[in-house]
Formats: C-alpha cells, structure tokens, sequence
C-alpha cells in the first residue's frame, strides 16, 4: 500500500515555507506521494472555510517541492481543467516532470463551483466536453512527435511540442470526482480514478460502476452527453414522467409542421380538405391515448 498526504496548500497558511516544510518532512517520514489542490478564488465553500487567507497555486508549489526532495511523488489533487489552458498546463506539466525526475501524478476534474468556472471563460455547462478535450489534446502533445488537432475548443495546426513528460507514455492522468460521469471518464481517457475523501458507501459503489464499465470490451459506448438537462426536483424521482414529457414536445413540434403540410395538401385538392384537418387531430388523440396507457402501467 502507498501512502499519501495533504500538504494543505488550500488551508489558509500564512507561511508558504511550513507547506514546503510539510513536504519534505512527508518525504523523510517515508511516505509515499505528496499532494496539492487547485482553485483561483476564494469562493463558495473555500471562502466559508478560509475566508480571505491564502490558497496557493499548487503547480508552482510542487516546483518548489521538486527542487526539495529526491524520491516522493508529487501529485494533484486536483487541477481542475476549466481553470487552465491545456495546452500552457501540458507545456508546465512536462517540464515539471523533467524537474522532479519523472515524479509528478495529475489528478484532475471538471469542476463544482458554477460562478468559479464561468470567471475562467469557460459555461459550467460544458465544463466535462472542455475537460474530456483538454486531456485527449494534452495526451497528444505529450506524445505524438507531430500534433494535429481539431476540436470545438481549440486548434492545433501540425505542430512541433516539446519537452515531452519523462514518464513514458505520458504522465499519468487520475480523475478526480465521485458522479458516474467522472466515473466513466476515468474509465475511458485516464490512467485511474482519484476519489476524494468520502463514505465508505460512495467509495464502494464508485468502485462497483468502474468495475461495471471495464467489464465490457468497448468503453466507448460510455461516451458522456454533451447536454445538460435539469430537471424540477418534483420529476427527478419519475423517469416515466420525463420521458414522456420530452416525447410531448417532441410530438408537439412534429404535428405543428404536419398541420401545414396536410393543410397545403387540402388547399392543393390533392386529399379533401376534410381529411387535412382531421389527420393531426386523429394523431394527437392516439399518441395521448398510448401515453397514458404507459403511465398506467408504471
């Protein structure tokens, strides 16, 4: 088993040396990895807990580290992605781990702090697409000799990057989070999942799905959505309910164009002009036939 430890860059300490002390103490203590977390302000939560002390930026923390220890690992935990450009964050990361010899491990995840997210430049609602892109483009730049890459965030035009991470293939990305899309992303384009401190339950069923997911052949098939949907707390507990509310609209917007084209068919004389009207209607009445039939039977 490897041990771990907090070096508490996010505990609102005055003096920056006594986290670089705790760093090197872990080291001499014979533990195994250090680790650091990541946030920009002071907001929401971080804010209740430290106010306006000091929270320090964990990469140049662990460059500091490196040049202080010889052995110790240096990991994050975690560098939220929304809050860094990939490409500046693989060129720092690379050369991090030509500093500290080919120590550093990168926690990393989407995100919890909506108003934090947006200040950085980037919709809290599309935090996972940008951070599923920024890990797949840094995978590249660590190891292809030539990057190309083309996505809804960002463009690389064949180029040269360098240096690449001493570790081979790449460092090794974990992923921070307990939902199931974390989950599944740990599963499909990292090297390990990264929990944070929980219940014993939430770990257990956390390791069940992740277990659950590398079961099957093609992870792929667990692509996460890029769609946000937020549901009333009132729906949320009835699938049925949802589904057919979705299917409503959707129904809705079919027979409204259907309306217009029945209607130029009646004006054209091609069916009678009857017919035209009626046809929506008979429509409607059968798909609200079937649905409640549906819901009657959940």
């Amino acid at each position: 088993m490897d041990i771990g430890f907090s070096i508490s860059n996010n505990q609102g300490i005055d003096s920056v040396q006594s986290i670089v002390d705790i760093a090197t103490a872990s080291e001499e203590q014979g533990l195994d990895s250090i680790w650091v977390s990541d946030h920009v302000f002071n907001a929401s939560y971080i804010y209740d807990r430290i106010g306006d002390k000091p929270y320090y930026d964990p990469l140049t923390i662990l460059t500091f580290v490196a040049a202080k220890t010889s052995r110790i690992k240096l990991g994050t935990s975690i560098l939220v992605l929304p809050y860094h450009h990939p490409i500046r964050l693989a060129k720092i990361a690379a050369t991090l781990d030509h500093l500290s010899n080919g120590r550093l491990l990168m926690g990393i995840g989407v995100g919890v702090i909506p108003e934090e997210i947006q200040s950085m430049g980037v919709s809290p609602r599309q935090r996972g697409k940008f951070s599923d892109e920024a890990i797949i483009l840094m995978k590249k730049l660590w190891t292809e000799p030539v990057v190309q890459h083309s996505g809804d965030f960002y463009s690389v035009p064949d180029f040269v990057f360098s240096p690449k991470p001493l570790q081979t293939p790449h460092i090794p990305i974990l992923i921070g989070g307990t939902s199931e899309a974390a989950i599944k992303r740990a599963a499909r384009i990292g090297n390990g999942w990264h929990p944070p401190a929980n219940d014993p339950e939430p770990l257990r069923t956390g390791i069940e799905l992740l277990n659950h997911i590398n079961s099957f052949d093609d992870i792929n098939k667990f692509h996460d959505s890029d769609y946000d949907i937020f549901l009333p707390d009132e729906l949320k507990d009835n699938k049925s309910k949802v589904f057919h509310l979705i299917l409503g609209i959707l129904i809705s917007v079919i027979i409204y164009y259907l309306s217009f084209f029945f209607e130029e068919l009646g004006k054209n004389e091609q069916i009678p002009i009857g017919i035209s009207i009626w046809i929506p209607l008979i429509i409607i009445i059968l798909f609200s036939t079937i649905s409640l039939v549906r819901i009657n039977e959940k």
